[in-house]
């Protein structure tokens, strides 16, 4: 399986990679009391700080991070790239879902946090968005294997314990359809030998799936 490293150069912070794990009740709090904090750690989406300049910011730079998500697979992968099913895995307050459903036919989105996805049903609503499906983890299982063309996940991987997050990933990539792309970002900070043991690993029970890329950029 081939790795395409992406540079997300518009205007994330660098420092978001935070490696502790948080548990599914600290997510539930981040959904009912600082929802945009808890995906994106500026302090301009605190709740207190938050305004209309804020959340224009919060959903641009989602917009940003999709449509560079599509130009490096068709400029690297496949120039055709025209997916008519997506899904964001933590997809939050459906910052990258409501760009995602701007491009595809259905777009599914999931959170363990159903205080972010009420919020995200929210911001579907505000946007005009009706082709996007939210659903709690504890639905996964309900989705059809084999049905999605992208599956995307960022910024939510490093929260998540390697052994909860194999099991995840293996659900994720039994979602995928043949030939369908996978852009998943993991953070690594761990040393190489442990590092290249892991890419081994991944690759070898994703070699099932040659389609599948993870277009995130590796960070320390």
């Amino acid at each position: 399986m081939k790795t395409v490293n992406v540079r997300y150069d518009d205007g994330e912070r660098k420092d978001r990679g935070v490696t502790k794990y948080r548990t599914d009740q600290d997510w539930e709090i981040w959904g009912k009391e600082n929802p945009y904090f808890g995906v994106l750690t500026d302090p301009i989406f605190l709740n207190v700080n938050l305004n209309d300049e804020a959340l224009h910011a919060f959903f641009t730079s989602g917009e940003k991070h999709v449509e560079n998500i599509y130009q490096v697979i068709r400029t690297r992968i496949r120039s055709d790239f025209e997916p008519r099913r997506v899904l964001d895995y933590g997809c939050g307050t459906g910052r990258l879902v409501i760009p995602f459903a701007r491009r595809a036919q259905s777009v599914v989105g999931i959170d363990i946090s159903p205080s972010m996805l009420e919020k995200a049903r929210e911001n579907c609503s505000r946007f005009a968005i009706d082709s996007a499906q939210l659903l709690h983890l504890d639905n996964m299982d309900s989705l059809e294997p084999g049905s999605f063309d992208l599956i995307h996940s960022f910024l939510v991987f490093q929260h998540i314990p390697v052994v909860r997050g194999e099991a995840l990933l293996q659900k994720l990539i039994g979602l995928l359809a043949d030939g369908g792309i996978g852009a998943l970002q993991f953070t690594f900070a761990v040393p190489r030998g442990v590092l290249l043991r892991g890419v081994t690993a991944v690759r070898h029970r994703s070699r099932r799936f040659p389609g599948s890329r993870n277009l995130a950029k590796m960070r320390t």
